[in-house]
C-alpha cells in the first residue's frame, strides 16, 4: 500500500535535518555495513518469502472481498488469516518456503489508536483474540508474523479518525509510529512480530522527503533496544534513492510504487528494479529490492503475464510476497508459486540479481548466474504475437560454447545445444531456464585404434568425426576434464542414418550400451545422455562395441554437472 490519497502525492522539498523523539538527526546517515541489530543479513540471507494481506483484503483492488460487518467494509480480520495460513499448509506452500503472514493496514484500532500507556492498539472488532495470542498460533504452526507501520505521521487511509484535531484531515485515525519509535518497537517485541512493513505515507506533511535513512536508522537502533530481531521492510516506493540507505537500515526496499493486477505495472517495476545501480545495491549481505507484493492469481493478469509476473519477480530477487488467495486459488496458480525449481532460483544463495543481456524489439534475454556456475535465463516477450527468442551463450557469459538447458517452469531437460538455444514464447509469456556449462571434447582429439578413423563431416563441431568404430575392432578413447568429482550427464554427439548401438565404458569400467542411436541421417547430428560418475581431474571415455555390429560416427562428448 502506498500514496492513495491526492493529498499524500505532493513532491515536497528534502530537509536537511529531522526532529525525531525530540533529537536532531543528520540527513546522512553513517555508513554502518547493515541493519545495526542484523549486521551480517542473517535474518535474510536469502528474498523472503511470505504472504501479504492487502491486495485482496485491504479494500482496493478487489472489492468483491469487501465484508462490511467490519469498518469500511474492508474484509481483514484474525478469521482470514488464520484461514490463509492454514490454507498454505494444507497446500505445500509454507513447506516450500512461504513462512510470513504479513498483516498489512486496518488492523490498528482507528478509535483509540493508544492507550493511556502510549502503546498501539489492535483493533479487536477485527483482532478478538489479541495480535500476541495471533503471534503464537502462526509461530506454533510454523509461521513469522509480519505487522505493517506507518513511521511518518500520517495514515494512506481510514475510516473513523479524529474530526476535532487542528489541521488533521477528518477520517484519518492517529495510527502512526512517528514519535514513538522506541515503545512502538517494543511493543512489537513483546507481541512476538517477527516482520514489520513502514509505509512512507505521509512523507511531505512531515518533510521526511529525502530523510529515509535517518528515519530507518531511528527504527534500527528502537529495534536493538528491544531485544528481538525483526525483519524491516521499507515501502518507500522508489522515491527515496533507496540504494543510497537502503543495505545499512532495512532488510528489504521498495523500488517502485505499488503494482496492480496489470501487465503495464509489471513491466514498469521490472525495468525500474533492474537499473545497475538497484542491482549493485542488492545481495546476500545487502538486502533485497523489492519489487512489492505479487499479484499473481489474481483478476486483471493472463496466464501467460502471471507466469512472466511471477518469473521475473524471482529473477530479480524480489521477496516474494503472495498476495492472492491461496484459499481458493486454481491448480495452474497452485502449481506456479509452488514450482520449487523457480524458487530455488529465488532463493540462490550467490544472490546475483538478474540483467538484461538482450533486447531486440520487446524480446528479451535476462540472465543471472547461480552458486553452482549454471546461469538462469528467462526469454520474455514482451509483443503482441508469439515469437522465437534465442538466448546466445557468449550474450550470457556462460562460459562453454555448449550447455545444458533445463526448462524450470516444465520441470523438463532440453539437451546440450551449441551456441544458444532458442524457445518459441508466446506473446506476454516467459520461458525460464537453467543453463548448465558443458565441457566439450571432440572425438577427432581423442586416441583412435583398430580402423577408426577421423572423416570430414560439413555439420559436425570441428567439421570432422570419427568412423569406423566397433565390429569388434574399432575404438576411440576421449580424455574429459572435469572440475569436481562426483554425478555428471555424459552426452554422446552422433551421426547415423540407421539405428545403431555404442558401449562406453568411464575410466575402465564395465560398458554401458546406447542403443537405438539414430539422428535421422548421416549429416544430421544426434545426442544422447547418461548419468556416469566423474573424478576431479582427467577420466577416459572409450567408444567400442561387437562383432559385426558398428557405432554411429562419433562427433564429440560434452560433461556437466549434475546434483
Amino acid at each position: 500500500m502506498k500514496q492513495r490519497l491526492a493529498r499524500l502525492l505532493g513532491v515536497g522539498a528534502a530537509a536537511i535535518a529531522l526532529t525525531l523523539g525530540g533529537t536532531l538527526i543528520p540527513a546522512a546517515p553513517p555508513a554502518e555495513a547493515a541493519t545495526l541489530f542484523d549486521p551480517g543479513n542473517n535474518m535474510a540471507k536469502t528474498p523472503p518469502l511470505g504472504w501479504n494481506s492487502y491486495n485482496i483484503f485491504g479494500g482496493t483492488f478487489f472489492p468483491q472481498y469487501n465484508d462490511c460487518s467490519l469498518p469500511s467494509c474492508i474484509p481483514l480480520n484474525e478469521t482470514r488469516v488464520k484461514e490463509v495460513a492454514q490454507a498454505m499448509i494444507d497446500n505445500g506452500l509454507r513447506d516450500k518456503g512461504y513462512r510470513s503472514i504479513n498483516i498489512d493496514d486496518r488492523w490498528q484500532d482507528p478509535r483509540v489508536p493508544r492507550g493511556t500507556d502510549g502503546k498501539l492498539r489492535w483493533d479487536d472488532r477485527r483482532f478478538p483474540s489479541g495480535m500476541p495470542a495471533l503471534a503464537t498460533w502462526l509461530h506454533d504452526r510454523g509461521f513469522k508474523m509480519g505487522l505493517y507501520v506507518l513511521p511518518n505521521d500520517r495514515p494512506c487511509g481510514g475510516e473513523e479518525g479524529p474530526t476535532n484535531k487542528p489541521g488533521w484531515p477528518s477520517g484519518l485515525p492517529e495510527t502512526s509510529s512517528m514519535g514513538h519509535e522506541y515503545v512502538d518497537a517494543q511493543t512489537f517485541a513483546d507481541w512476538g512480530a517477527d516482520y514489520l512493513k513502514f509505509d512512507w505515507c505521509g512523507v511531505n506533511e512531515t518533510h521526511t522527503n529525502g530523510q529515509a535513512g535517518t528515519v530507518f536508522k531511528k527504527w534500527n537502533q528502537a529495534i536493538q533496544a528491544s531485544g528481538r530481531n525483526i525483519m524491516v521492510a521499507a515501502s518507500t516506493w522508489g522515491w527515496e534513492s533507496e540504494q543510497n540507505w537502503g543495505p545499512q537500515y532495512a532488510h528489504t526496499w521498495r523500488i517502485d510504487g505499488d503494482v496492480g493486477p496489470n501487465w503495464n505495472d509489471v513491466l514498469k517495476t521490472l525495468d525500474k528494479g533492474s537499473t545497475a545501480t538497484l542491482r549493485s545495491a542488492s545481495g546476500p549481505t545487502k538486502g533485497w529490492n523489492d519489487f512489492d507484493t505479487l499479484q499473481v492469481g489474481n483478476p486483471g493478469l493472463t496466464p501467460a503475464e502471471n507466469r512472466t509476473h511471477f518469473m521475473m519477480w524471482a529473477m530479480s530477487n524480489s521477496p516474494l510476497m503472495l498476495g492472492n488467495d491461496v484459499r481458493s486459488m486454481t491448480p495452474d496458480i497452485a502449481s506456479l508459486i509452488g514450482n520449487t525449481e523457480i524458487l530455488s532460483v529465488n532463493q540462490d544463495t550467490l544472490g546475483e540479481q538478474a540483467w538484461l543481456a538482450k533486447n531486440t524489439g520487446g524480446l528479451q534475454v535476462w540472465a543471472r548466474s547461480l552458486q553452482d556456475g549454471s546461469k538462469a535465463v528467462a526469454l520474455v516477450n514482451r509483443t503482441g504475437s508469439t515469437a522465437n527468442i534465442t538466448a546466445n551463450f557468449s550474450d550470457i557469459f556462460l562460459g562453454s560454447t555448449s550447455g545444458a538447458v533445463r526448462d524450470l517452469f516444465a520441470q523438463a531437460d532440453r539437451g546440450v545445444s551449441t551456441t544458444g538455444y532458442t524457445a518459441s514464447v508466446a506473446s506476454h509469456d516467459t520461458v525460464i531456464l537453467r543453463v548448465i556449462p558443458a565441457r566439450s571434447t571432440e572425438a577427432e582429439s581423442g586416441t583412435l585404434a583398430g580402423g577408426a578413423a577421423i572423416q570430414n563431416c560439413a555439420t559436425c563441431s570441428g567439421g570432422k568425426n570419427v568412423g569406423y568404430v566397433g565390429n569388434n575392432s574399432g575404438t576411440a578413447t576421449v580424455t574429459v576434464n572435469a572440475a569436481s568429482a562426483g554425478n555428471h550427464a555424459l552426452t554422446v554427439f552422433f551421426n547415423s542414418g540407421d539405428d545403431r548401438s555404442v558401449q562406453v565404458s568411464v575410466n575402465g569400467a564395465a560398458p554401458i550400451t546406447l542403443s537405438a542411436l539414430n539422428s535421422g541421417g548421416w549429416s544430421q547430428v544426434g545426442q544422447r545422455s547418461i548419468p556416469v560418475t566423474l573424478n576431479s581431474g582427467n577420466n577416459t571415455i572409450r567408444f567400442s562395441n561387437g562383432a559385426g555390429q558398428w557405432a554411429p560416427d562419433l562427433d564429440r562428448v560434452t560433461i556437466h554437472r549434475t546434483p
